[in-house]
């Protein structure tokens, strides 16, 4: 993938945000530093010769990159030394949060991180997403880098908000077992599971696989805005694709979209987990519906499902009540249905095919009961019904 001019190429799943928080920026700026341009190209001569001019070692891009950046980026210990000595600020970070430490951790260079620590960096940087320079080194395999960073202070055991995965368990699942031995001898918790996302995030994962929306027993509808991961992947990096057009948006990645193509209208899906295409700019998931055609013949495709809450069992403990819960999430009613038809409108020539959904699921709320002030725009206040139960209608 590239982005913008800055000629950037991101190769690796859980490193592109790094690199593209990087990069981002490069395209945007009307005018560019000179001290930066000389950054990237590497010319430590004019670097040098700008430095003894007063220039302004700390001067951002639009997007809040600096020549320190851009030079931990480029691996380039000599520019890089040149401006730490003049004062760059090692602990930068541009807008999307990456600092000089991350990028040195990305490249897995040992005499880079070296030389920003000695300099005030901290070790246990922590990237918006929770991701700490330790983890970032160990996914890259770098034994050097990883036991730099371990002299240095950094938590063996800190973990990632998104799964609560540890730099263990990245060095592990990129199969780079001296990265493993180095954490281990450095106090890694070879008995760390990851757990369920922080709040906002959550979600579930089996095999390997997981995915943002918790729904049990078809209690909700999560299927307009689900994103999967396999494998460490983002969920972000997911695409849903009609006939190989993306139907999401722009937003959050590219990753969302209110449009759920119908299965009705699939004449197949496919899915691909790994080795997508070069053209692509993410390595997540990809899901595409294949348009079903008409044809000669008429045809139909229906689909009913639904549950009431006689058919879901119960987890309400002694104990959940002695702590103060007064009821569990409960399904009330849902159902799901999906019908479709076609055939010709003239023989060899015409055909049609019209598929439709209606999906309903509602249920009530763990815990929560009916607002007495509810539509009452005098009142601001909530005031619990007692006996009641706060219903969540999803259609």
């Amino acid at each position: 993938m590239r982005v913008g001019s800055c000629g950037c190429s991101v190769g690796r799943l859980g490193s592109g945000l790094l690199a593209f928080a990087l990069c981002a920026g490069a395209g945007e700026a009307a005018a560019q530093s000179p001290l930066i341009g000389a950054v990237k190209l590497g010319d430590a001569v004019q670097v040098r010769a700008l430095v003894e001019r007063g220039a302004d070692v700390d001067a951002p891009e639009i997007d809040g990159t600096t020549a320190l950046h851009w030079a931990v980026h480029r691996d380039d210990g000599e520019v890089a030394a040149l401006l730490i000595g003049a004062g760059a600020d090692v602990t930068a970070a541009n807008r999307y949060g990456v600092a000089p430490i991350a990028l040195a951790s990305l490249n897995g260079s040992a005499s880079m991180l070296t030389r920003l620590l000695a300099a005030g960096a901290d070790a246990n940087r922590v990237q918006p997403e929770g991701e700490t320079a330790l983890m970032t080194a160990a996914r890259t395999g770098r034994v050097e880098a990883v036991r730099v960073l371990l002299d240095h202070g950094a938590v063996v055991n800190a973990a990632e908000q998104w799964r609560g995965q540890t730099a263990l368990m990245w060095a592990a699942a990129e199969g780079h077992t001296a990265a493993v031995r180095e954490l281990i001898a450095g106090g890694a918790d070879v008995h760390a599971r990851s757990g369920p996302p922080a709040a906002g995030a959550s979600g579930q994962s089996a095999g390997g696989d997981g995915g943002r929306e918790n729904n049990i027993g078809g209690s909700a509808i999560g299927e307009v805005g689900g994103d999967l991961s396999i494998h460490g992947s983002r969920e972000n990096d997911q695409r849903v694709m009609l006939n190989g057009v993306p139907t999401q948006t722009l937003q959050a990645g590219g990753a969302l979209g209110g449009q759920t193509p119908d299965l009705g209208s699939a004449a197949e899906v496919t899915v691909e987990h790994t080795a997508v295409s070069a053209e692509l700019s993410t390595g997540g998931i990809r899901i595409n519906f294949v348009p079903r055609d008409g044809g000669n013949t008429f045809s139909t495709s229906n689909f009913f499902g639904f549950a009431t809450s006689g058919m879901q069992g119960s987890n309400f403990t002694p104990e959940l009540q002695a702590a103060g819960l007064r009821s569990p999430d409960e399904i009330d009613y849902n159902w799901d249905l999906s019908f479709a038809f076609g055939g010709p409108l003239r023989q060899d020539s015409l055909w049609f095919w019209f598929s439709g959904r209606r999906q309903i699921a509602d249920r009530f709320v763990a815990g929560v009961q009916a607002n007495a002030n509810a539509f009452n725009p005098n009142a601001f206040l909530y005031v619990p019904v007692e006996g009641s139960r706060a219903r969540e209608q999803g259609t």
